[in-house]
């Protein structure tokens, strides 16, 4: 089992997939790039990272940071987004 960071996007789910000098984070649409934490202490820790480099979306939203558990064989969209 894996946990990834995840922000509640306007075009779906998003995934943290690194770290940026001008934008304080990335992410990307496809969870096989994104980072995977061992644990959840980790996953949180990374969370709370980049809630502090990256709080808001560039039109001022705020960022609903969470950590989400990564079963292996999740689908790769949501069932009831379908």
């Amino acid at each position: 089992m894996a946990y990834v960071v995840i922000p509640q996007h306007k075009f779906g789910r998003m995934y943290l997939c690194g770290w940026s000098k001008r934008w304080g984070t990335t992410v990307c649409a496809n969870r096989f790039v994104t980072i995977k934490f061992p644990t959840e202490d980790e996953a949180r820790l990374a969370r709370d990272h980049a809630a502090t480099r990256c709080p808001q979306f560039t039109d001022g939203r705020p960022i609903n940071w969470q950590v989400l558990e990564l079963l292996p064989g999740q689908p790769r969209r949501d069932e009831d987004a379908e």
